[in-house]
């Protein structure tokens, strides 16, 4: 990525098969071999502008979920079992993006996988400074 720069990279979603069934959840193979997290709804921010260099945001445990779902590592796993810097929640994670972005020179992030989220970086990145698209 080289210095002063951030890359945001989202993980992979649950795929509705019909009403109330989900496909068999695989995570985006990018995302898993960058992370090694294998859970979804899932964003790391990887960052060389001198702040925390990984940081993911998660789906926060929740035992009444998780007896339908499966386990899920929440922010504390997160960081305990897959090497985060820091973990938030993932609703969290338009609060923190232009503090995440503030320093950056240059945003790595794959456009085109899911239009609501494309827009999440872009937004923030613009709101900390005008930029250009090449």
């Amino acid at each position: 990525m080289g210095p002063g720069a951030v890359a945001f990279v989202q993980g992979a979603r649950l795929v509705v098969r019909s009403a109330d069934t989900e496909f068999p959840f695989r995570q985006d193979s990018d995302f898993h071999y960058l992370t090694g997290f294998d859970h979804p709804h899932a964003v790391a921010v990887l960052r060389s502008d001198g702040g925390p260099p990984y940081t993911l945001f998660v789906e926060p445990r929740d035992s009444k979920a998780e007896t339908w779902t499966g386990y899920r590592p929440g922010v504390e796993g997160a960081v305990a079992d897959f090497g985060a810097d820091e973990a938030y929640p993932l609703g969290e994670l338009d609060g923190k993006l232009s503090g995440l972005l503030e320093r950056a020179q240059r945003l790595f992030h794959v456009l085109g996988r899911d239009a609501k989220l494309d827009a999440r970086p872009l937004a923030a990145a613009r709101a900390v400074r005008p930029i250009r698209c090449t």
